[in-house]
């Protein structure tokens, strides 16, 4: 007897049960991918990068900071110590330290003490950027002999950084082998002269060469530097940047499907406020 059985949707056209669930969950997971994609593009649309490191910002900052201070304590301060604080600036200071306390660190404005980089990358729909990333867990000294930078040392705990997106952070982090090389150092190998001993409100810049320790590599750097003492010269704020490639560092740049391409090299920018050891 022949066999009248109904076939699939090859013979009678129609769509199996199977095939429309199959079709539909296909459906689901496109639309999935693609919202994510869209919230990816809006926190990348929507984002304001945050600015480079800018010396002028940074005095004014310092400034706020210890108005603020003024503020609180002017209640209960004597006229008389008033007017002995305002005295002429005393001897250079030759040993500073980092100080993470003068100014309170803020990400965006770009405020108190922090090392991090800058680096340009491509991305789908929204073109040319900049990823920011920076980390206030700074430690540093530096010593002064007259008119000589003498000594540098400057110590960024990577496990503290952070980016201006922070869905990345993570990959980031990785990218960087922070779980084995937690620091980035920055050590001055060659006294500087500054040309002047510096005094207050004095801005001061040049070159310094150094090494940059990243990844476990160290590689030569020449980073471009400004100094100022703030206040009586009880303070001193130091500002600079220098150009590294990912590549020296044997450093692969984080992937993620909105990313087209990300550049290799990096501006490493720091600033640092320190105060007399």
């Amino acid at each position: 007897m022949a066999d009248h059985t109904t076939r699939t949707d090859e013979t009678s056209g129609t769509s199996s049960p199977a095939g429309r669930s199959r079709r539909l969950w296909l459906l689901v997971v496109g639309l999935l991918v693609a919202g994510a994609l869209a919230l990816a593009l809006n926190f990348y649309l929507e984002r304001d990068t945050p600015a480079a490191v800018d010396t002028r910002a940074a005095v004014d900052a310092a400034t706020d900071a210890e108005d603020a201070v003024g503020e609180e304590g002017s209640q209960a301060t004597d006229p008389d110590e008033d007017a002995a604080d305002d005295t002429e600036p005393g001897p250079l200071a030759t040993d500073w330290v980092v100080d993470t306390d003068l100014v309170a660190f803020d990400f965006d404005d770009g405020a108190g003490t922090f090392l991090g980089f800058r680096i340009d990358e491509e991305l789908t729909t929204v073109g040319a950027t900049t990823a920011v990333g920076r980390t206030p867990e700074v430690e540093g000294t530096l010593s002064l002999d007259g008119s000589v930078l003498a000594e540098a040392t400057v110590i960024g705990d990577l496990t503290a950084l952070t980016t201006d997106i922070r869905q990345r952070d993570g990959r980031t982090q990785r990218a960087m082998n922070t779980d084995t090389h937690a620091t980035a150092t920055f050590e001055l190998t060659e006294p500087v002269d500054l040309g002047t001993e510096p005094v207050p409100d004095d801005r001061l810049g040049v070159d310094a060469t150094g090494e940059l320790t990243l990844n476990g590599v160290t590689q030569p750097v020449t980073a471009t530097i400004e100094g100022i003492l703030l206040g009586a010269g009880d303070r001193l704020l130091v500002t600079g940047s220098f150009e590294v490639l990912l590549s020296d560092h044997d450093l692969v740049a984080p992937s993620a499907p909105i990313v087209v391409s990300v550049a290799d090299a990096a501006t490493v920018e720091f600033q640092l406020y320190l105060t007399p050891a």
